[in-house]
């Protein structure tokens, strides 16, 4: 059974650093994730013929052959904020935001206690660089929560979820599995070689790989009955429909 320390945790930040669905309406969205399959299943991805190309953490550095490089089109990080120790997730630079043409960055957990001082000093360094901070809806944060039982989401899944539930016109989904699969090399240094990625996720306690994969699948089955259209690779198709 999860701790529920996730759950009902009150934030103070809001207002204009709440992340709006309606910037996404009618928009063509790419997420973008790091699991392994990545490089050898999303080659056709074109990310020219994208309004947003969603990613996430580390991905802003490691630059996945044919996700970066592409027109200067609207690209939103999800990062969680943590740029040194072992849950970094890269570090958030002038230059590589820059040279990227990124947008927004997401905070992806809504409803950390004791976040709000982190959050408005990385708001106040990113608005420097010409980039706005934004954090997730604190209601759409604690029902992912609840579906999860309780357990936090991993950056993916709430990035996935929350663009699946703003009023998009599609959305393409790669390089996630859900600790499946291993990640690209140097995406998430805390895990070992030779350890399974799912073990590793299950150890911590942070996050359940099981519940991911069926609020998932849940929340695709309702975007595509809502009339969207969601594409997903090879491998996550796969997973999905077990």
């Amino acid at each position: 059974m999860a701790v529920n320390r996730f759950r009902f945790m009150a934030s103070n930040i809001g207002g204009r650093h709440v992340m709006q669905g309606r910037d996404f309406t009618s928009k063509r969205i790419a997420v973008v994730g790091p699991a392994a399959p990545l490089e050898g299943t999303h080659v056709q991805l074109d990310a020219s013929q994208f309004d947003y190309l969603i990613v996430m953490n580390r991905l802003l550095h490691s630059k996945p052959e044919n996700v970066f490089g592409a027109p200067a089109i609207g690209k939103v990080l999800f990062h969680n904020l943590e740029e040194t120790g072992e849950r970094s997730a890269g570090n958030l630079s002038k230059n590589a935001l820059f040279e990227e043409h990124v947008k927004y960055v997401v905070f992806p957990h809504a409803t950390y206690l004791g976040v709000g001082g982190k959050f408005y000093r990385a708001s106040n360094t990113l608005s420097k660089f010409g980039v706005e901070l934004k954090v997730l809806p604190f209601s759409f944060y604690n029902e992912l929560v609840e579906d999860l039982g309780g357990y936090a989401p991993t950056t993916g899944l709430a990035a996935i979820a929350y663009l699946l539930r703003c009023p998009v016109h599609s959305v393409s989904i790669s390089g996630f599995t859900f600790f499946q699969t291993g990640y690209q090399k140097e995406y998430n240094n805390s895990l070992e070689a030779n350890t399974q990625p799912w073990v590793w996720a299950k150890h911590t306690g942070l996050h359940d790989p099981d519940r991911e994969v069926e609020v998932a699948r849940r929340r695709v089955n309702e975007a595509r009955k809502a009339g969207k259209q969601v594409c997903l690779d090879a491998s996550l198709q796969t997973i999905l429909t077990r």
